[in-house]
């Protein structure tokens, strides 16, 4: 920390509002300063959130309903939202009729996502398919 002296005495840097400039344990390069402005906004702020919480303590339904309430939606929500997508029907179409397609079709169907309705040969009866339930159609291209 670069020190300033003044008649015999050694002071640390001081900042334009006249505050010290806080130093990074790592570094010598200092930080800068919290604006005084800032500070009393950080302070005001905490002193509205102590007389919220003194309000809280004073009347125990609004406890409830501000604090408790908030808690077990998050719970019961967490819970009861899933973005998880399981069992979605599918129809393939398999032109290629190789291996590697019927391989692409056992993983379909040992995917816990997808539930293979039909594997078809051409794409031509997948209309009267997919109306009913399958919502994801998959055609491959055929082998040349």
């Amino acid at each position: 920390m670069d020190m300033n002296t003044d008649a015999g005495r050694v002071q640390p840097d001081m900042n334009a509002y006249g505050g010290r400039v806080q130093q990074d344990r790592n570094s010598d390069v200092g930080r800068v300063p919290l604006d005084p402005p800032l500070i009393a906004s950080f302070r005001r702020l905490r002193h509205v959130i102590r007389k919220e919480f003194l309000e809280l303590r004073q009347d125990p339904r609004l406890f409830v309903l501000v604090v408790l309430a908030p808690i077990l939606q998050l719970v019961m929500l967490g819970y009861a939202a899933t973005t998880d997508v399981k069992n979605i029907p599918l129809v393939v179409v398999d032109q290629d009729r190789t291996t590697e397609s019927r391989d692409l079709i056992a993983r379909f169907a040992a995917s816990s996502n997808f539930v293979v309705v039909d594997a078809l040969p051409n794409p031509d009866g997948i209309d009267a398919i997919v109306h009913f339930a399958p919502r994801v159609a998959a055609a491959g291209p055929a082998s040349r």
